[in-house]
């Protein structure tokens, strides 16, 4: 039951953030306002309710996304899609030309002055068939961060001995096993607020499990030593705080080759081993995505990782704004009503990249753990998963450091 719950968790996730993002995407290339919740064109709705869990000692969260769209907002999706094929015209074929009133202009955010998409947003996700668009953005052109190579030897030939009770692949983790336990998870950074999100861990002697990716949104690499990225990732894993993955570039794992997964997971961890002298062995899927049918979950496996989903998402990438981000306190609260620590666990998603996030939300989640009589942890210490199995370790000899 608590399986089934938490793959409707997910897949509500993976709907709704792929549609923000697409939205985001959208409204960049054209010049246009980002659609609101209750407009036609794009409506996202996510609609929670309180279902029994596991034993009858759980309340999951159950949700839904409905994702609509009508004919302005395909058209603006194609738009979006042929300017990517448009930046690549010698290695696509060509497409149709969109009406003029919707043609992308490029803008800075999340591209580079050529106007390239930074491969943070996928509308294959949404629209697979076009996936000739997906994989020449994620092959080609100097602009896309998938391309980007750490320094030093690949981690590719390394020893992955599987070790310890937690599965390594499989269709994922998505709650804790230890009563009282309260796992916070972050996700898409290090980023310009992941500093203060430390300071408050910190301040709420609160540990978390921050799953990084290494050169997304158009940050840059993490290892650039010209950055803060370093010495932040270096804070966490000093502070005792659990280091993971998530991508390189925030691929969607089941829309691109085995390959192309695997080089997705080295150059992450030839990045954190830059810094920290360890590659992770948790991961959590790029929007919410990997699966048994495509192969991805057992890619995961050869590469001696654990699938880390959650069972509680904040949806805090809806409501980053003073207006909305209510909307995920009350996520929150509601998935905390009438449970207790004598009895309960959780295994929470937000992400480090939005500001409301990390000036509101998090403060509050600490607040209401400690006065509730919750255990914030990592994702290993819930799964009763020693430190020592959460990375691996010997860069001389098997990392080529």
């Amino acid at each position: 039951m608590v399986l089934e719950e938490g793959r409707m968790a997910i897949n509500a996730h993976r709907t709704c953030h792929v549609a923000q993002q697409m939205d985001s995407a959208v409204s960049l290339r054209t010049g246009t306002a980002p659609l609101q919740p209750q407009e036609p064109s794009l409506r996202m709705r996510l609609v929670a309710s309180r279902v029994p869990g596991r034993m009858d000692t759980h309340a999951r969260l159950r949700a839904r996304a409905v994702l609509e769209m009508d004919g302005v907002a395909i058209v603006q999706i194609i738009a979006l899609q042929q300017q990517a094929v448009s930046l690549h015209s010698d290695l696509v074929p060509a497409m149709p030309v969109a009406r003029p009133e919707v043609q992308a202009r490029p803008v800075p955010m999340q591209m580079d002055d050529a106007g390239r998409d930074l491969g943070h947003v996928h509308p294959t996700n949404v629209a697979r068939s076009q996936d000739s668009v997906a994989l020449a953005q994620f092959n080609y052109g100097p602009a896309c961060d998938a391309n980007k190579i750490p320094s030093g030897t690949n981690t590719s030939s390394i020893p992955r001995t599987q070790i310890g009770s937690v599965l390594y692949g499989s269709d994922g983790i998505y709650d804790c096993k230890t009563v009282g336990d309260m796992a916070l998870t972050f996700d898409d950074g290090p980023f310009i607020y992941t500093s203060h999100i430390l300071d408050l861990l910190d301040k709420y002697s609160a540990k978390a499990t921050f799953f990084i990716t290494g050169n997304n949104n158009g940050k840059g690499q993490i290892d650039n030593t010209s950055t803060e990225y370093p010495a932040l990732i270096k804070r966490m894993y000093d502070g005792g705080h659990q280091v993971a993955s998530h991508t390189w570039s925030h691929a969607d794992l089941c829309n691109i080759t085995s390959a192309q997964r695997k080089d997705e997971m080295y150059k992450n961890e030839m990045a954190l081993r830059n810094i920290v002298g360890i590659i992770p062995t948790y991961m959590r899927p790029p929007y919410s995505s990997c699966t048994a049918e495509c192969g991805c979950e057992a890619d995961m496996a050869d590469l001696g990782y654990h699938i880390t989903y959650f069972d509680l998402d904040t949806s805090d990438y809806l409501n980053d704004s003073p207006a909305l981000i209510q909307n995920s306190k009350t996520i929150f609260d509601n998935a905390l009503a009438a449970k207790s620590p004598t009895s309960d666990d959780f295994l929470i998603i937000g992400h480090d990249i939005h500001n409301q996030t990390a000036n509101v939300l998090v403060e509050y989640m600490l607040q209401q753990i400690q006065s509730k009589g919750y255990k914030p942890v990592t994702v290993g210490d819930c799964l009763g998963d020693p430190k020592a199995n959460w990375y691996r370790t010997d860069t001389r000899s098997t990392l080529g450091t």
